[in-house]
């Protein structure tokens, strides 16, 4: 199913939510309309149709970075802007499909083994993953609603292989199903991995982050001497150390945060 976009219900750019919004006045009906005809799969078409067709904007993380800190700048910027209000919409609006998909397909085969064919499943996965790809418009609580319905449709997987014997058809089925879980899989494991690493069970401190600093003065200086590019005395800057510190510091918090929701995501 394809999901023709009118023309002015595409966002013109990141602060443009009003245009979403009357994008989606109508949906809600659309959808039930969709639900209540009893055929599953339309349905899923629906969602992942609308999903599809979300307006892709570059995410642009406007975040300094510790290796501009190191240019010496006498100012940082740290983002918390999520990329701009379209991006949190989007996100909302995904969120919202990923919960209609999970409702759908709920409660899995608890209540009959032959609710889904290879064919149901492997539709089930290329919705989420129509709705998973673009990772700027996942969020974290996007992942677990996915994530659920992963494993209701695993299970699903589980009972049927266990009642029908393998065949050729059955196989290329599975190999079908299997290839397009396994990009659901990269899409959530790109959002739950952090970019940039920190220990977590280390404490973040300025005092850490200074001897880090030092340390690399002194390599700096030992190599300097080694290559015989010392032209006399070197005066450390110790207001510019300090600076650097703290601006670091106040990067690596913010990254910290973001990865400690990461890793909230991964216990659940």
């Amino acid at each position: 199913m394809q999901v023709i976009q009118p023309s002015n219900s595409q966002p013109e750019d990141v602060d443009d939510i009003s245009t979403i919004e009357s994008s989606f006045q109508n949906f809600d009906s659309k959808f039930n309309n969709y639900n209540l005809s009893g055929n599953d799969m339309h349905t899923l078409s629906l969602l992942g149709a609308v999903g599809a067709g979300f307006k892709q904007f570059p995410f642009i993380e406007n975040t300094t970075t510790e290796e501009e800190v190191k240019g010496d700048i006498e100012s940082i910027n740290i983002d918390t802007s999520g990329g701009g209000p379209v991006f949190l919409v989007y996100q909302q609006k995904t969120e919202k499909l990923l919960q209609l998909v999970k409702s759908v397909v709920t409660p899995g085969c608890a209540n009959s083994i032959d609710r889904f064919k290879l064919t149901d499943m492997q539709k089930i996965f290329s919705t989420l993953d129509s709705l998973t790809r673009f990772e700027p418009y996942l969020s974290l609580e996007g992942v677990n609603i996915t994530v659920d319905i992963v494993d209701t449709v695993i299970d699903c997987l589980e009972y049927g292989s266990r009642r029908t014997p393998l065949s050729a058809s059955t196989v290329e089925g599975l190999t079908d199903i299997a290839n397009v879980y396994h990009r659901v899989l990269d899409n959530v494991l790109n959002k739950m991995l952090p970019r940039k690493l920190q220990d977590l069970d280390v404490e973040l401190s300025e005092d850490n982050i200074r001897a880090e600093i030092m340390l690399h003065v002194k390599f700096f200086l030992q190599e300097t001497s080694l290559l015989k590019q010392n032209q006399g005395n070197i005066t450390l800057d110790y207001q510019s150390i300090n600076r650097q510190v703290d601006f670091i510091y106040r990067i690596r918090a913010h990254g910290r945060q973001f990865q400690l929701q990461q890793r909230e995501t991964v216990c659940n």
